[in-house]
């Protein structure tokens, strides 16, 4: 599939040269890509392929593959079909359009991955795969195909400390995220010109709270209807704020009281 323009990722973006999408999938949505995001940790192996469309960043298929009883081997076939003791599945496949819930591609039948490089967080980790979906289960996709190329620096997801804060560019294009698992909070950094600065914050995916502080951590309020309140919002959505002074400010979002996991994104505007 042809490939836009690169796009900055939040976690590892690759040259769109070596990193590619392909297969009957296609006829169920668009598996055009502008980068690709690649986390390893010592649970699973996760390649999320993305594509830009403005103020939205797609995820046009997550391949998620649990690891935890696994060594990471170039060369060696991970076969991608049926689960771990307990249940795991050792696959999963999702498509997440930007502002719309993410959906899961049926389970796998028949697959394989295979690394030509890496595996572990900060490696230069590369490889293919191809699967083949079953015929019912998941929201989309039946018996249907996917394969593709990766290509990039395996990274962690982002840090929930200031000093490990995702940098964020006013106005830039969106950077995805994910909520794993309980108490998981993303920290991003962005830093404001001018005081009384007016912004727009975007998030799109899955349900989140997001709050707004200082770098020092002290929190920023603000004024709805002469009420003072901390500067939390609830994503997905569009919201308005005022950042007080110029400055470095941080973005902390977190999960939702429901306690949804999944992917997301967040964009600062002027």
């Amino acid at each position: 599939m042809r490939c836009a323009a690169s796009l900055v990722a939040c976690l590892a973006a690759a040259a769109c040269a070596d990193n590619d999408l392909s297969g009957s999938v296609s006829e169920v949505f668009p598996l055009d890509i502008s980068a690709t995001a690649i986390t390893a940790d010592s649970e699973a192996l996760q390649v999320t392929y993305l594509y830009n469309r403005d103020v939205f960043l797609d995820i046009v298929a997550r391949v998620s593959v649990a690891t935890s009883d696994l060594t990471l081997t170039p060369g060696i076939k991970i076969p991608l079909q049926g689960a771990l003791e307990g249940g795991v599945l050792r696959c999963v496949v999702a498509h997440a359009p930007g502002g719309e819930p993410v959906r899961l591609l049926p389970p796998i039948k028949r697959g394989d991955m295979v690394l030509d490089h890496g595996g572990r967080p900060g490696e230069l980790t590369s490889g293919t795969f191809s699967v083949l979906f079953e015929s019912e289960g998941g929201d989309l996709g039946y018996g249907r195909t996917l394969s593709g190329r990766f290509s990039g620096v395996a990274g962690d997801d982002h840090a929930a400390t200031v000093k490990g804060a995702t940098p964020l560019t006013i106005g830039n294009w969106g950077t995805a995220g994910e909520i794993q698992f309980k108490g998981d909070e993303d920290f991003f950094s962005f830093t404001a010109k001018a005081g009384a600065l007016t912004l727009t914050l975007a998030v799109t995916g899955i349900s989140t709270v997001v709050r707004l502080e200082k770098a020092s951590l002290e929190p920023v309020t603000r004024a709805d209807g002469g009420v003072t309140e901390p500067a939390i919002f609830f994503g997905p959505g569009v919201f308005r704020f005022t950042v007080p002074e110029p400055g470095d400010y941080i973005l902390v979002v977190g999960e939702d009281p429901s306690g949804v996991f999944g992917a997301y994104t967040v964009r600062v505007l002027n």
